[in-house]
């Protein structure tokens, strides 16, 4: 697949995928903050019709669990982009192994609940993946070639 994309494409998918998975865990930091902080009544008011309907049955501990799950999220992207950022090896992998699992529970609600917005999120995480694997052989490969060209060298 290299041969047919340059690296500099490869390059440019893997920062702008990092990007927007840096503001998408900003967002559920900054989400999963204000449902713990705002009341259920007044989360009603602030979603008015968007989610209303979805909200309607919802209790204190829901709000709280469904705030927790949502501000891990955003704390763990972030952790990894920054990871990603600094080209550590292990956050390649991590990163494959967590999105991948939310990919999986996202297929899980697609099969009940069907959506174009979690399609859409879906494919993008499913590129996310291809790109970072791509990232990573090609950083272990300069690392492997580095460190054997150490050897040569002494």
């Amino acid at each position: 697949m290299r041969k047919y994309i340059p690296e500099i494409v490869w390059q440019i998918l893997f920062k702008l995928g990092m990007f927007l998975r840096g503001i998408n865990g900003f967002i559920y930091l900054a989400v999963g903050l204000m449902l713990f902080f705002v009341s259920v009544s007044e989360l009603n008011h602030i979603t008015l019709n968007v989610l209303s309907p979805l909200l309607t049955d919802i209790t204190h501990r829901t709000k709280n669990i469904v705030g927790l799950y949502i501000f891990f999220h955003g704390v763990i992207n972030i952790f990894l982009v920054a990871g990603l950022y600094k080209n550590k090896l292990w956050a390649y992998l991590i990163s494959i192994g967590f999105i991948s699992s939310l990919i999986l529970m996202q297929l899980y609600n697609i099969s009940f609940h069907y959506s174009n917005i979690l399609l859409a999120l879906i494919i993008f995480d499913c590129i996310f993946v291809f790109v970072t694997w791509h990232e990573y052989m090609y950083h272990k490969e300069l690392r492997d070639f580095s460190e054997n060209k150490e050897c040569w060298v002494k």
